[in-house]
């Protein structure tokens, strides 16, 4: 499934309506991104469950989309050039980081005033941002989002934590709180040097 040469983009407006009608969020950062002249830097589909992936690249930069069985895999950005790349020179899936966290840490390091209240849904809304994000992230700010990736990381395993002991249903106050906690330490993440 791996492209060598340049990919054949005649189906691209397919996936990019796939994708508005799945994840108008991620659609939205797609269309930003290819109008601001990003290199489509690898692009297939659709293949058995009609998974299709669009990488898109500037610079050492890369944003990537997917779609599996109809649903979207959301936003995942991560830098050429890392130890485990793809043969092609790709970011390797475990090295990308979901767009929202960037975005959260772009927001919070600048001291923009963007509202988030959900950690598990950071990005939307957002996509707007994308452009500056993906500039500042680019300027060499790696470290701090990886510093709220880690922060984001922790919210998803308390979370999980939490769901296993209330059988899966716990109570909204217990939520909040961890919401609350979650964005509170991210924020610190951001903000730290």
């Amino acid at each position: 499934m791996t492209t060598h040469g340049s990919p054949d983009l005649a189906r691209l407006p397919e996936f990019l309506t796939r994708l508005m009608v799945g994840d108008s969020d991620s659609h939205d950062v797609a269309r930003l991104l290819l109008d601001d002249g990003w290199e489509v830097a690898s692009f297939w589909g659709p293949v058995q469950m009609d998974v299709w992936l669009l990488i898109l690249r500037r610079a050492k930069l890369c944003v990537r989309f997917g779609i599996e069985r109809g649903y979207s895999d959301g936003v995942g950005v991560g830098s050429v050039g890392v130890d485990d790349a793809t043969a092609e020179g790709l970011p390797a899936w475990n090295d990308l980081r979901p767009f929202g966290v960037v975005v959260f840490a772009w927001a919070r390091a600048t001291g923009r005033n963007l509202s988030f209240t959900d950690p598990e849904d950071l990005a939307r809304g957002h996509g707007a941002y994308a452009a500056v994000c993906l500039a500042w992230l680019s300027e060499g700010n790696d470290e701090t989002v990886d510093r709220v990736y880690e922060e984001w990381r922790t919210f998803h395993l308390a979370r999980g934590i939490l769901r296993s002991n209330s059988r899966g249903r716990p109570d909204a106050q217990h939520i909040e709180a961890l919401h609350a906690d979650a964005l509170i330490a991210m924020t610190a993440a951001a903000r730290s040097r």
